[in-house]
């Protein structure tokens, strides 16, 4: 059977210590300011039993991205095995990407001019390694793998765990207690201004430009904050 690579994320064992979005920042070179990978923290409970509860989150690399589709420099390409991987050499610095996903997962380098996500640490898989970030985790909070090799360790996990798939990812999610699922965004449900993007401006051969583009940008941008408003701030 084809290779299929999934994340798993495990908020029953994950302390919020941030190595692993210390080893991806080292892994790929990233200045200060983008995260391909961060955590996201949120209090669950009522007094007196109150807990924090940590999800380290990065690129779902989604079964239909929402980045792909509203890239007019054709950046980004869905392989095989289910990696979403992003060129930055074909990249133009627009940031649609980045108000189109809903995981927050294209990050735009103020020092390139150009987006950058996480890409798997595709160079390492090629050498048979995990990417930084799970091989980093002590806390085994973080798991990668084929999960159509059912003897993977990330296939076993997900068989003992019972971890819930997050809808068009390839991500698998284990919350603490039952609780906090929230830590995870559902999904994806396109907005207007991508709608009209793909189905009436890219599909005539236009380029958008000046106040349109800006009008489409606005929209996406606000859609964006409002769909994070009333959630807790991420720990920066």
């Amino acid at each position: 059977m084809a290779v299929k690579y999934a994340f798993l994320v495990d908020s029953s064992r994950c302390t919020g210590c941030r190595a692993c979005e210390i080893a991806c920042k080292n892994e790929n070179k990233l200045p200060m300011g983008p995260r391909w990978r961060r955590l996201r923290s949120r209090e669950t409970g009522k007094f007196p039993d109150l807990k924090v509860v940590n999800a380290s989150i990065s690129c779902n690399h989604c079964e239909d991205p929402a980045c792909m589709r509203v890239c007019p420099a054709g950046a980004y390409t869905k392989r095989p095995d289910g990696l979403v991987i992003h060129d930055a050499e074909k990249c133009i610095g627009c940031r649609y990407c980045v108000m189109a996903c809903p995981y927050g997962a294209p990050q735009f380098n103020e020092e390139t001019g150009r987006v950058g996500k996480c890409r798997a640490c595709l160079e390492r898989l090629q050498q048979g390694l995990e990417p930084a970030c799970v091989r980093i985790c002590m806390y085994d909070a973080l798991d990668f793998g084929d999960i159509n090799d059912p003897n993977s360790n990330i296939s076993q996990r997900i068989k003992k765990s019972g971890a819930m798939p997050v809808p068009g990812t390839s991500l698998f999610y284990i919350p603490p207690d039952g609780r906090a699922g929230e830590l995870l965004p559902g999904e994806f449900q396109e907005p207007a201004a991508m709608h009209w993007w793909l189905n009436i401006i890219r599909p005539g051969g236009k380029i958008v430009f000046g106040a349109a583009a800006a009008a489409v940008a606005a929209s996406l941008a606000m859609g964006a904050i409002k769909k994070e408003g009333g959630k807790d701030n991420e720990h920066r």
